[in-house]
């Protein structure tokens, strides 16, 4: 950051548009999206032909439920969770934050880190803890995947809004993480427990957007979008807007 941090009242009627990864914003780019499927892929889904669409299906481990990507240690809130729910259960954690760094995954993030295609669970411990916050971690590195996430980023009814219906399990839906662990021990002694996280597959598609691994960014497609058929009416953000719109208090839970 620079040392002469600008303030808000510097950009008053300086900006027309917002683009971020919020649906709020002029031009949302977010990282990943939920649509609709034109057709369902089977018309009487059961779980066993659901494990057809599942990625990953047949190499899922059932030793280690749960495993996480980490390479920052530093945002405390998420470490002291993930900390007390590997006093209950097994996570194997890869990336910078892996003990000894013995699961380094060389070459991530410019490159995937396929060991995490093994897991019937992926923890998306985000580093920030703001409104519709959902990054790769979950739209990548869960979903696409064939794993359930667990969220600990924005509420709950976020989640429920921009994810598949039924995919998730939310931190803030347990009281501790010893009975999330209980609940992941519980469910994943059945497949048709665990496959039932995965019936959105016939309905829906997940649409990773972030340019990661190979996917596609959208993010100048959406702007280019914007430019050619926005209604040519000059808005700009006022100092009350701005102060709206970027209220960490209002969007963002501590660390």
């Amino acid at each position: 950051m620079a040392k002469n941090k600008p303030k808000l009242a510097d950009w008053n009627h300086i900006f027309n548009w917002s683009m971020t990864y919020r649906s709020d914003s002029d031009v949302p780019v977010p990282y990943g999206r939920t649509l609709p499927l034109e057709a369902p892929l089977m018309p009487n889904t059961l779980s066993e032909t659901i494990s057809e669409y599942v990625p990953y299906w047949k190499y899922k481990r059932r030793d280690v439920l749960v495993t996480v990507l980490m390479s920052n240690c530093k945002v405390s809130k998420r470490m002291n969770y993930l900390k007390e729910l590997q006093e209950h259960i097994d996570v194997t954690v890869y990336g910078q934050c892996s003990e000894d760094n013995k699961n380094s995954c060389p070459g991530h993030i410019r490159e995937d880190c396929n060991v995490v295609n093994e897991y019937l669970f992926y923890l998306v411990l985000e580093n920030s803890q703001c409104r519709q916050y959902l990054t790769e971690k979950g739209f990548y590195n869960a979903y696409s995947k064939g794993a359930i996430p667990i969220i600990m980023g924005p509420p709950v009814e976020d989640c429920e809004k921009l994810l598949p219906p039924n995919s998730f399990l939310h931190v803030d839906d347990y009281p501790s993480p010893e009975s999330l662990a209980k609940y992941i021990m519980t469910i994943s002694k059945n497949d048709d427990y665990i496959l039932a996280y995965h019936q959105w597959r016939n309905d829906f598609k997940i649409v990773n957007e972030h340019g990661y691994f190979g996917s596609k960014s959208f993010h100048f497609c959406r702007l280019c979008e914007a430019l050619n058929y926005n209604n040519l009416t000059r808005n700009s953000y006022s100092l009350l807007d701005l102060e709206l719109f970027l209220d960490i208090k209002l969007l963002c839970g501590d660390k």
